[in-house]
């Protein structure tokens, strides 16, 4: 019995199956191949833009020529580029508004030093110029004083033209004051170191406020310590303003 007829359809069908078989595995090749380009090609299209974002070029946009659900990332993306870009260029104004808004205080701060500086030196000069218009007379005035009480009066007069003297000195040391305040300023004040007696200044100080007290119905009763030293070291125009301003 001849099995030549079986074998040759035996390998007509092998070479027929073997056949379809590499056309299958080519086609599905070929479609995977098609589908992993249309796939990743938009991917990567997106993580090259993603990359440029984030080196600062904001205006970069991806083409949406997907489809599907890749087109509405692609268009999502495009979407919150335009928004981020948008929110930087607010942000860039307001930063540039600020910075305009900061260089005008800035200017207007300098205008008003200027503005300050001058005034101080204004009053400055100002103090300095009516403070030597009045010490002139009223050293005028402290001399014939001075010479009046060499003169022959009672003892009456002589304790009212003491406290006349005291008075002016005293309003002579204000005026001097006046120009320790530009000194202070200056931060040039200094205190000065002189001999002289406590009992005999506060004496003076209750003299002159004396008047004062009696037109209120007070009395100043001054009891000086026996153990109180008569001479001392210091600025007795200091402590007289401060006596003053207790006894005020």
């Amino acid at each position: 019995l001849s099995t030549a007829a079986t074998q040759q359809r035996k390998s007509n069908f092998i070479m027929i199956s073997i056949s379809i078989g590499l056309f299958g595995f080519f086609g599905a090749l070929l479609l995977a191949l098609r589908m992993s380009r249309d796939v990743t090609h938009p991917l990567s299209r997106l993580l090259d833009a993603v990359v440029r974002m984030t080196r600062g070029n904001l205006d970069t946009r991806v083409a949406v020529d997907s489809g599907g659900e890749l087109a509405e990332l692609e268009q999502g993306f495009n979407d919150m580029a335009g928004e981020l870009q948008s929110a930087y260029t607010n942000m860039q104004e307001r930063i540039e508004e600020r910075t305009r808004d900061l260089a005008r205080l800035k200017e207007e701060a300098e205008q008003a030093k200027a503005s300050a500086e001058l005034a101080n030196q204004a009053k400055s000069q100002f103090l300095a110029h009516v403070s030597h218009e009045i010490r002139t007379p009223l050293n005028g005035l402290i001399g014939f004083l001075g010479l009046m009480g060499k003169t022959h009066i009672d003892n009456v007069q002589q304790d009212y033209l003491k406290i006349c003297e005291t008075s002016s000195q005293s309003l002579l040391a204000i005026i001097n004051d006046i120009l320790d305040l530009s000194k202070i300023e200056a931060g040039k004040l200094s205190i000065e170191c002189l001999a002289f007696d406590l009992g005999y200044l506060i004496e003076q100080c209750i003299l002159f406020y004396t008047p004062s007290a009696q037109s209120k119905g007070l009395r100043l009763i001054l009891e000086i310590d026996r153990d109180m030293p008569a001479n001392l070291m210091g600025d007795p125009s200091r402590i007289r303003q401060i006596l003053a301003n207790l006894l005020g």
